[in-house]
């Protein structure tokens, strides 16, 4: 093609005559016919849909935040279940000045933290009593001491998934160094648990095998988690864990993550099997064969 003939053409496109055909005009038509394809145009934004979703956000939060507030009203706080037969004595001293820690570290909770404390020694299981304070129950724990017997580990979960007032706890933390009892039980305790929306933080003091099995079955089942602690496991002791576990049921998962930032032990210990479940992974907790 010619120079005057090119010329011709870009003209006509300008004027948008091209032989009668109506065409996108000016230079944008001639850009996007030489191109082969269209000049985005400006976007205008529909103001009214975007107030409209804003709106339907904050309704969608605000409605977690009802039935959040709905479900802690709901609960009873945590209930602890403390082995204390004889197999425990020997660092029993020790566990109690854990627990007190653990009892002190709870009074700087933003809001008072129910819980309810029972123990199992000399074959027997004892409610020492359901507290709106942690002093009171530290008071009660001081004076707890070892007894011989088995473990009544499946009789404590009953007694504390009864909570108080009607209420349900929200979280049962279990302590312990061994398990004698029949893991069916525990499995069908621990399912009534899931069923009332109860998780167990089971925490085993040392590494008896039947202990550590039944242990994470009761932690797993419930959607809970599974931790030893002592010497030797992740240096984080048991007020550390417990700690943290109460951290994590009262504040959610943004007041843990402020714990394992500021370098707490027992949420840096508790963090992998944390993420695991946010995530919507499988518990760290081995099934047992054929389950």
């Amino acid at each position: 093609m010619s120079e005057d003939k090119k010329k011709s053409a870009f003209a006509l496109a300008l004027s948008n005559k091209d032989s009668g055909v109506k065409k996108e005009g000016g230079l944008s038509g001639a850009l996007a016919r030489a191109g082969g394809s269209g000049v985005a145009r400006p976007q205008t934004t529909d103001v009214s849909k975007v107030s409209g979703a804003l709106n339907a956000t904050q309704k969608t939060v605000q409605v977690a935040q009802n039935d959040h507030e709905r479900d802690m009203q709901n609960r009873n706080g945590v209930a602890f279940v403390i082995d204390a037969t004889a197999s425990r004595e020997h660092s029993w001293r020790e566990a109690q000045q854990m627990q007190a820690r653990m009892f002190d570290k709870m009074k700087e909770f933003p809001r008072a933290l129910p819980m309810s404390v029972i123990c199992h020694r000399g074959g027997k299981v004892h409610k020492l009593g359901a507290f709106n304070d942690a002093q009171s129950a530290k008071n009660v724990m001081a004076n707890v001491s070892c007894e011989q017997g088995h473990t009544r580990i499946v009789s404590s979960l009953q007694e504390a998934l009864k909570g108080s007032g009607g209420k349900p706890p929200s979280l049962v933390i279990m302590v312990g160094d061994c398990f004698e009892e029949e893991l069916y039980d525990l499995e069908k305790i621990a399912g009534e648990a899931k069923a009332s929306k109860v998780k167990i933080y089971a925490f085993l003091e040392g590494s008896d095998p039947r202990g550590a099995q039944a242990f994470q079955r009761a932690a797993e089942i419930t959607g809970g988690i599974f931790k030893r602690f002592g010497e030797d496991f992740d240096g984080a002791g048991l007020a550390d864990l417990c700690i943290a576990a109460a951290t994590l049921d009262m504040g959610g998962i943004d007041a843990f993550r402020k714990l394992v930032k500021e370098g707490d032990k027992g949420a840096q210990a508790l963090l992998l099997e944390v993420e695991r479940k946010q995530l919507g992974g499988p518990s760290g907790a081995p099934k047992r064969p054929g389950a």
